[in-house]
């Protein structure tokens, strides 16, 4: 941790370092912070509630996972690598650093290597995001496959397995294909599908960042940005006709797109473009034995940031399908609301990280019919959603509710 911080930044860390599973904090510059008795005294503290709370003997159990793999080299700083990935990712899934960063009211998430696929109990995930995920060879497509049979909820993108050992660019594997409910008919530069020769000119000049074309009248989508059409119990609080903000429209643009012939199980939820009368990009659902896939046909996580209200929308709704834990009330994936974690042997830990009090909701489900020990004060009935069938499950699980005021920053 940096030690030049302010004594509150500090006392904050320390708690949240060990609520993630740390054994141990380490500081940048112990004079900096000896010299300073509020710092001093701020750690000193930290650690006490640490030892009082027996956090450091926490192990967390995130109820989702991002499947990260550095691919290549990758941009450079003073010839040391940044993030391991090649510029076919270009520079690299911005969005994942930033919810592994912030964590969720879900809990944390887990950071898997496709290696792990084989030796990592897949079923405790009820979501995994696959992002840029190049080579993925037949065992590790083979445990996603059975992740999604078995109910879980895979989310995909362009390039999932396209690497192999002749060096050649497979878009989707034969055993992607099927859980996806699709396959990749041809991959294209959307610039070239969308714009013409002087558009085309425009966006090279453009910053990132930058909305492409700032004359269109609000609300209306970008060329290129992808358009949710269909509502899905998938993510309900994503409406019909809704685009994905402008500011990455020019990402979207200037990245290639896969476009898709979808199988007749498989919906687009949001489409971005199309070539003839079946090839479409954009974001598919395929519901898959137990579980559902989703396909993103582009690389959507490159300029596209928590900050945003529908990344909060579109990321809250997946991972809501099937939480380990669930803070009902707070802020979804802002630094400022809740901290959350589950740890091994029924463990909970929950930090409010505004300064201001707040009222804390959790719920945790159950094996029908036992319930959690430990004084909740409220016992209710969930409504999940059939997402195979879409429609609202007869059999609702019991699920415990506590309720309880937090002071801010407690």
């Amino acid at each position: 941790l940096t030690a030049a911080a302010d004594p509150n930044s500090l006392w904050r860390w320390t708690r949240l370092a060990f609520a993630r599973g740390a054994a141990g904090v380490g500081w940048s510059a112990w004079p900096d912070l000896a010299a300073n008795p509020a710092r001093a005294q701020a750690v000193r503290h930290a650690l006490d509630e640490v030892a009082a709370e027996r956090l450091a003997e926490f192990r967390p159990e995130p109820g989702a996972a991002v499947l990260l793999e550095p691919f290549a080299r990758g941009p450079l700083e003073d010839r040391d690598g940044l993030l391991g990935y090649a510029w076919v990712g270009g520079d690299g899934p911005a969005a994942w650093y930033d919810l592994l960063d912030r964590g969720t009211r879900y809990g944390p998430l887990a950071v898997l290597t496709p290696r792990d696929l084989e030796r990592v109990r897949l079923d405790r995930f009820g979501c995994l995001f696959a992002a840029s995920a190049f080579d993925l060879p037949a065992p590790a497509q083979e445990a996603l496959r059975g992740y999604v049979e078995g109910g879980g909820l895979l989310v995909g993108d362009l390039g999932l397995g396209c690497a192999s050992t002749a060096g050649c660019l497979a878009q989707l594997p034969p055993a992607m294909e099927e859980v996806f409910g699709l396959r990749v008919a041809a991959v294209r530069w959307t610039r070239d599908n969308l714009l013409d020769g002087r558009q085309r000119e425009r966006l090279r000049d453009l910053a990132r960042g930058a909305v492409p074309f700032p004359e269109m009248a609000a609300g209306l989508s970008q060329p290129g940005s992808f358009v949710f059409l269909r509502y899905s119990s998938l993510l309900p609080d994503i409406v019909p006709r809704q685009p994905t903000p402008p500011q990455i429209a020019r990402s979207l643009l200037v990245t290639p797109s896969a476009y898709v012939v979808a199988g007749p199980n498989t919906r687009m939820l949001a489409e971005q473009n199309q070539i003839g009368d079946h090839r479409v990009s954009g974001i598919s659902e395929h519901a898959y034995g137990r579980g559902v896939a989703c396909f993103i046909t582009s690389w959507l996580w490159q300029e596209w940031r928590a900050g945003d209200w529908l990344f909060d929308r579109f990321h809250g709704n997946l991972l809501a399908q099937r939480p380990r834990l669930t803070v009902r009330e707070g802020d979804l994936l802002v630094p400022d609301g809740w901290d959350v974690g589950r740890g091994a042997g029924g463990q909970l830990w929950v930090h409010r990280l505004a300064d201001t009090p707040g009222t804390l909701s959790i719920d945790l489900p159950c094996l029908e019919p036992l319930l959690y020990p430990g004084g909740l004060n409220a016992i209710r009935r969930a409504p999940p959603l059939d997402r195979a069938a879409r429609v609202r499950a007869t059999a609702e699980p019991l699920v415990n509710r506590r309720v309880e005021g937090l002071a801010g920053a407690q």
